[in-house]
Protein backbone atom coordinates (compact mmCIF):
# COMPACT_ATOMS: atom_id res chain seq x y z
CA UNK A 1 0.00 0.00 0.00
CA UNK A 2 2.75 2.44 0.98
CA UNK A 3 4.62 1.76 -2.28
CA UNK A 4 1.47 2.30 -4.34
CA UNK A 5 0.80 5.65 -2.62
CA UNK A 6 4.43 6.74 -3.32
CA UNK A 7 4.11 5.80 -6.99
CA UNK A 8 0.82 7.71 -7.30
CA UNK A 9 2.41 10.79 -5.67
CA UNK A 10 5.35 10.64 -8.13
CA UNK A 11 2.94 10.47 -11.06
CA UNK A 12 1.00 13.48 -9.77
CA UNK A 13 4.20 15.50 -9.35
CA UNK A 14 5.31 14.59 -12.87
CA UNK A 15 1.95 15.56 -14.36
CA UNK A 16 1.98 18.86 -12.45
CA UNK A 17 5.43 19.63 -13.87
CA UNK A 18 4.20 18.95 -17.42
CA UNK A 19 1.19 21.24 -16.90
CA UNK A 20 3.39 23.99 -15.48
CA UNK A 21 5.72 23.77 -18.48
CA UNK A 22 2.80 24.38 -20.85
CA UNK A 23 1.52 27.44 -18.94
CA UNK A 24 2.69 30.93 -19.96
CA UNK A 25 5.88 31.85 -18.13
CA UNK A 26 4.34 34.98 -16.59
CA UNK A 27 1.77 32.95 -14.57
CA UNK A 28 4.44 30.83 -12.86
CA UNK A 29 6.15 31.57 -9.55
CA UNK A 30 9.80 32.71 -9.78
CA UNK A 31 11.19 29.44 -8.32
CA UNK A 32 9.29 27.35 -10.86
CA UNK A 33 10.50 29.60 -13.68
CA UNK A 34 14.11 28.98 -12.66
CA UNK A 35 13.55 25.21 -12.51
CA UNK A 36 12.06 25.13 -15.98
CA UNK A 37 14.90 27.26 -17.41
CA UNK A 38 17.49 24.97 -15.78
CA UNK A 39 15.78 21.89 -17.23
CA UNK A 40 15.66 23.42 -20.71
CA UNK A 41 19.32 24.42 -20.46
CA UNK A 42 20.25 20.88 -19.41
CA UNK A 43 18.29 19.45 -22.35
CA UNK A 44 20.15 21.81 -24.66
CA UNK A 45 23.54 20.69 -23.31
CA UNK A 46 22.60 17.01 -23.72
CA UNK A 47 21.38 17.57 -27.29
CA UNK A 48 24.58 19.45 -28.13
CA UNK A 49 26.72 16.62 -26.70
CA UNK A 50 24.75 14.02 -28.67
CA UNK A 51 25.12 16.03 -31.88
CA UNK A 52 28.90 16.35 -31.31
CA UNK A 53 29.20 12.60 -30.73
CA UNK A 54 27.23 11.79 -33.90
CA UNK A 55 29.39 14.13 -35.99
CA UNK A 56 32.59 12.67 -34.49
CA UNK A 57 31.44 9.10 -35.20
CA UNK A 58 30.56 10.02 -38.79
CA UNK A 59 34.04 11.49 -39.28
CA UNK A 60 35.63 8.34 -37.88
CA UNK A 61 33.55 6.14 -40.19
CA UNK A 62 34.51 8.33 -43.15
CA UNK A 63 38.23 8.03 -42.26
CA UNK A 64 37.98 4.23 -41.88
CA UNK A 65 36.13 4.02 -45.18
CA UNK A 66 38.85 6.03 -46.94
CA UNK A 67 41.58 3.81 -45.44
CA UNK A 68 39.76 0.69 -46.63
CA UNK A 69 39.35 2.12 -50.13
CA UNK A 70 43.06 2.95 -50.30
CA UNK A 71 44.06 -0.49 -48.93
CA UNK A 72 41.83 -2.15 -51.55
CA UNK A 73 43.25 -0.02 -54.39
CA UNK A 74 46.84 -0.76 -53.28
CA UNK A 75 46.14 -4.51 -53.17
CA UNK A 76 44.58 -4.51 -56.64
CA UNK A 77 47.60 -2.61 -58.00
CA UNK A 78 50.03 -5.13 -56.45
CA UNK A 79 47.99 -8.07 -57.75
CA UNK A 80 48.12 -6.66 -61.27
CA UNK A 81 51.81 -5.72 -61.45
CA UNK A 82 53.59 -8.44 -59.37
CA UNK A 83 55.14 -11.50 -61.03
CA UNK A 84 54.62 -13.75 -58.01
CA UNK A 85 51.92 -13.61 -55.33
CA UNK A 86 52.04 -15.96 -52.34
CA UNK A 87 49.47 -16.60 -49.64
CA UNK A 88 51.37 -17.55 -46.47
CA UNK A 89 50.08 -18.72 -43.11
CA UNK A 90 51.09 -16.54 -40.14
CA UNK A 91 49.88 -19.02 -37.52
CA UNK A 92 51.95 -18.82 -34.28
CA UNK A 93 54.21 -16.11 -35.78
CA UNK A 94 54.62 -13.19 -33.33
CA UNK A 95 53.84 -9.74 -34.76
CA UNK A 96 57.34 -8.58 -33.74
CA UNK A 97 58.82 -11.32 -35.93
CA UNK A 98 56.68 -10.23 -38.89
CA UNK A 99 57.83 -6.63 -38.48
CA UNK A 100 61.48 -7.78 -38.46
CA UNK A 101 60.92 -9.86 -41.61
CA UNK A 102 59.47 -6.86 -43.40
CA UNK A 103 62.74 -5.01 -42.75
CA UNK A 104 65.08 -7.95 -43.42
CA UNK A 105 63.57 -9.18 -46.69
CA UNK A 106 64.19 -6.49 -49.29
CA UNK A 107 62.74 -7.95 -52.51
CA UNK A 108 59.50 -9.27 -50.98
CA UNK A 109 56.61 -7.01 -49.96
CA UNK A 110 54.67 -8.52 -47.04
CA UNK A 111 51.10 -7.22 -46.66
CA UNK A 112 48.76 -7.93 -43.76
CA UNK A 113 45.10 -7.47 -44.62
CA UNK A 114 41.61 -8.69 -43.72
CA UNK A 115 40.05 -11.59 -45.58
CA UNK A 116 37.05 -9.61 -46.90
CA UNK A 117 39.33 -6.89 -48.34
CA UNK A 118 41.56 -9.51 -49.98
CA UNK A 119 38.54 -11.23 -51.52
CA UNK A 120 37.33 -7.92 -53.00
CA UNK A 121 40.83 -7.20 -54.34
CA UNK A 122 41.00 -10.61 -56.02
CA UNK A 123 37.61 -10.00 -57.64
CA UNK A 124 38.89 -6.72 -59.11
CA UNK A 125 42.23 -8.19 -60.30
CA UNK A 126 42.87 -8.20 -64.06
CA UNK A 127 44.39 -11.70 -64.21
CA UNK A 128 41.70 -14.38 -64.11
CA UNK A 129 43.66 -17.24 -62.55
CA UNK A 130 44.97 -15.08 -59.71
CA UNK A 131 41.36 -15.00 -58.43
CA UNK A 132 41.76 -18.69 -57.54
CA UNK A 133 43.97 -17.66 -54.62
CA UNK A 134 40.69 -16.96 -52.79
CA UNK A 135 40.37 -20.74 -52.35
CA UNK A 136 43.60 -20.77 -50.31
CA UNK A 137 42.97 -17.95 -47.82
CA UNK A 138 43.56 -19.49 -44.39
CA UNK A 139 42.44 -18.06 -41.04
CA UNK A 140 45.65 -16.10 -40.34
CA UNK A 141 47.53 -15.07 -43.45
CA UNK A 142 49.84 -12.58 -45.10
CA UNK A 143 50.16 -11.78 -48.81
CA UNK A 144 53.64 -11.73 -50.33
CA UNK A 145 54.38 -9.83 -53.56
CA UNK A 146 57.64 -10.18 -55.47
CA UNK A 147 59.24 -10.41 -58.91
CA UNK A 148 61.29 -13.44 -57.80
CA UNK A 149 60.43 -17.09 -58.46
CA UNK A 150 57.95 -18.69 -56.03
CA UNK A 151 60.41 -21.39 -54.97
CA UNK A 152 63.18 -18.83 -54.39
CA UNK A 153 60.78 -16.95 -52.11
CA UNK A 154 59.89 -20.20 -50.31
CA UNK A 155 63.62 -20.87 -49.77
CA UNK A 156 64.05 -17.34 -48.37
CA UNK A 157 61.18 -17.92 -45.95
CA UNK A 158 62.89 -21.10 -44.70
CA UNK A 159 66.04 -19.09 -43.93
CA UNK A 160 63.93 -16.52 -42.08
CA UNK A 161 62.43 -19.09 -39.71
CA UNK A 162 63.47 -18.81 -36.05
CA UNK A 163 63.66 -21.42 -33.29
CA UNK A 164 60.89 -21.67 -30.72
CA UNK A 165 60.51 -23.44 -27.40
CA UNK A 166 58.17 -26.38 -26.87
CA UNK A 167 54.81 -25.92 -25.17
CA UNK A 168 52.82 -28.56 -23.30
CA UNK A 169 50.48 -30.45 -25.61
CA UNK A 170 52.35 -29.66 -28.84
CA UNK A 171 53.18 -32.55 -31.16
CA UNK A 172 56.89 -33.35 -31.34
CA UNK A 173 58.10 -32.74 -34.95
CA UNK A 174 60.86 -35.37 -34.52
CA UNK A 175 62.50 -37.44 -31.76
CA UNK A 176 63.63 -34.89 -29.16
CA UNK A 177 66.66 -36.39 -27.44
CA UNK A 178 68.67 -35.00 -24.54
CA UNK A 179 72.21 -36.08 -25.40
CA UNK A 180 74.71 -37.28 -22.79
CA UNK A 181 77.14 -34.62 -21.65
CA UNK A 182 77.43 -31.42 -19.58
CA UNK A 183 74.59 -28.92 -19.08
CA UNK A 184 74.40 -25.41 -17.61
CA UNK A 185 72.01 -26.51 -14.86
CA UNK A 186 73.07 -26.04 -11.21
CA UNK A 187 72.82 -28.94 -8.68
CA UNK A 188 69.33 -27.86 -7.51
CA UNK A 189 67.81 -29.39 -10.69
CA UNK A 190 69.10 -32.94 -10.07
CA UNK A 191 65.86 -34.04 -8.36
CA UNK A 192 63.70 -32.69 -11.24
CA UNK A 193 65.82 -34.55 -13.78
CA UNK A 194 65.66 -37.72 -11.66
CA UNK A 195 61.83 -37.48 -11.55
CA UNK A 196 61.82 -37.66 -15.35
CA UNK A 197 64.15 -40.68 -15.28
CA UNK A 198 67.24 -38.81 -16.46
CA UNK A 199 70.49 -40.14 -14.99
CA UNK A 200 72.89 -37.40 -13.95
CA UNK A 201 76.22 -36.67 -12.29
CA UNK A 202 78.13 -33.58 -11.24
CA UNK A 203 80.91 -32.11 -13.38
CA UNK A 204 82.62 -28.83 -12.51
CA UNK A 205 79.79 -27.69 -10.28
CA UNK A 206 77.16 -28.27 -12.99
CA UNK A 207 74.79 -31.15 -13.78
CA UNK A 208 75.91 -33.56 -16.51
CA UNK A 209 73.71 -36.17 -18.22
CA UNK A 210 75.09 -39.72 -18.02
CA UNK A 211 73.05 -41.31 -20.84
CA UNK A 212 71.05 -39.97 -23.77
CA UNK A 213 67.38 -39.58 -22.85
CA UNK A 214 64.26 -39.42 -25.07
CA UNK A 215 62.27 -36.35 -24.02
CA UNK A 216 59.56 -36.82 -26.67
CA UNK A 217 59.02 -39.18 -29.59
CA UNK A 218 58.12 -37.89 -33.02
CA UNK A 219 54.34 -37.48 -33.39
CA UNK A 220 53.63 -37.64 -29.64
CA UNK A 221 52.24 -34.87 -27.42
CA UNK A 222 54.84 -33.17 -25.25
CA UNK A 223 54.10 -33.56 -21.52
CA UNK A 224 54.04 -30.34 -19.41
CA UNK A 225 56.96 -31.37 -17.16
CA UNK A 226 59.09 -32.30 -20.19
CA UNK A 227 58.28 -29.05 -21.99
CA UNK A 228 59.34 -27.22 -18.81
CA UNK A 229 62.61 -29.14 -18.68
CA UNK A 230 63.31 -28.40 -22.37
CA UNK A 231 62.97 -24.71 -21.56
CA UNK A 232 65.47 -25.02 -18.70
CA UNK A 233 67.88 -26.93 -20.93
CA UNK A 234 67.47 -24.34 -23.76
CA UNK A 235 66.17 -27.01 -26.13
CA UNK A 236 64.08 -25.36 -28.87
CA UNK A 237 62.67 -28.10 -31.12
CA UNK A 238 60.22 -25.95 -33.05
CA UNK A 239 60.61 -23.19 -35.60
CA UNK A 240 58.25 -20.36 -36.49
CA UNK A 241 57.93 -18.39 -39.67
CA UNK A 242 55.71 -17.74 -42.66
CA UNK A 243 54.44 -20.99 -44.17
CA UNK A 244 53.66 -20.77 -47.95
CA UNK A 245 50.16 -22.08 -48.71
CA UNK A 246 49.73 -21.24 -52.39
CA UNK A 247 51.45 -19.14 -55.05
CA UNK A 248 50.39 -17.53 -58.30
CA UNK A 249 52.97 -17.15 -61.08
CA UNK A 250 51.97 -14.56 -63.69
CA UNK A 251 54.32 -15.92 -66.37
CA UNK A 252 52.78 -19.39 -66.38
CA UNK A 253 49.41 -18.03 -65.19
CA UNK A 254 49.17 -20.96 -62.74
CA UNK A 255 48.57 -21.60 -59.05
CA UNK A 256 51.14 -23.73 -57.18
CA UNK A 257 50.45 -25.36 -53.80
CA UNK A 258 53.49 -27.61 -53.26
CA UNK A 259 55.91 -24.96 -52.01
CA UNK A 260 57.66 -26.59 -49.07
CA UNK A 261 61.40 -26.22 -49.49
CA UNK A 262 63.97 -28.05 -47.32
CA UNK A 263 67.48 -27.02 -48.51
CA UNK A 264 69.30 -29.22 -45.95
CA UNK A 265 67.09 -32.24 -46.65
CA UNK A 266 67.50 -31.70 -50.40
CA UNK A 267 71.30 -31.54 -50.02
CA UNK A 268 71.32 -34.81 -48.08
CA UNK A 269 69.19 -36.50 -50.76
CA UNK A 270 71.48 -35.14 -53.46
CA UNK A 271 74.57 -36.50 -51.68
CA UNK A 272 72.93 -39.90 -51.30
CA UNK A 273 71.90 -39.95 -54.97
CA UNK A 274 75.46 -39.07 -56.07
CA UNK A 275 76.92 -41.84 -53.89
CA UNK A 276 74.48 -44.38 -55.33
CA UNK A 277 75.19 -43.23 -58.91
CA UNK A 278 78.96 -43.50 -58.39
CA UNK A 279 78.58 -46.92 -56.80
CA UNK A 280 76.50 -48.13 -59.76
CA UNK A 281 79.00 -46.67 -62.26
CA UNK A 282 81.98 -48.38 -60.59
CA UNK A 283 80.34 -51.76 -59.88
CA UNK A 284 78.82 -52.09 -63.38
CA UNK A 285 81.94 -50.62 -65.08
CA UNK A 286 80.00 -47.74 -66.65
CA UNK A 287 82.73 -45.12 -67.13
CA UNK A 288 82.13 -41.43 -66.54
CA UNK A 289 84.46 -38.49 -66.09
CA UNK A 290 84.01 -38.73 -62.31
CA UNK A 291 84.38 -42.53 -61.97
CA UNK A 292 86.86 -43.65 -64.65
CA UNK A 293 89.82 -43.56 -62.24
CA UNK A 294 87.91 -45.61 -59.64
CA UNK A 295 86.90 -48.18 -62.29
CA UNK A 296 90.50 -48.55 -63.49
CA UNK A 297 91.80 -48.80 -59.92
CA UNK A 298 89.21 -51.52 -59.15
CA UNK A 299 90.10 -53.42 -62.33
CA UNK A 300 93.82 -53.17 -61.53
CA UNK A 301 93.24 -54.43 -57.96
CA UNK A 302 91.12 -57.35 -59.19
CA UNK A 303 93.75 -58.24 -61.85
CA UNK A 304 96.51 -58.27 -59.21
CA UNK A 305 94.43 -60.43 -56.90
CA UNK A 306 93.74 -62.89 -59.74
CA UNK A 307 97.41 -63.00 -60.74
CA UNK A 308 98.46 -63.77 -57.16
CA UNK A 309 96.00 -66.67 -57.01
CA UNK A 310 97.35 -68.14 -60.30
CA UNK A 311 100.98 -67.91 -59.11
CA UNK A 312 100.12 -69.70 -55.88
Amino acid sequence: MVEEKQMQAEKKRASVKEILKQLPTKTLPIVQKKEIKAEKKQEGVINKELTTKVVTEKKKIAKVSERKKKALADLVNLLNKSKTIIIASTKAVPSSRLQRMRKDVKDIKIVMTKKNIMLKALEKAEKNNVKKLSEHLVENFAVLFSDSDAYDIAATLVKQRSKARAKAGQIAPFDIVLEAGPTDLPPMFISELADLGIKTKMEGGKVAVKEAFMLAKSGEKIAPERADMMLKLSIEPFSVGLEPVAAYDSKSDKIYTELKVDPEGFLEKLKKAMQEAMSLSVNKAIPTKETIKLILYKAFSQANALQNKIIK
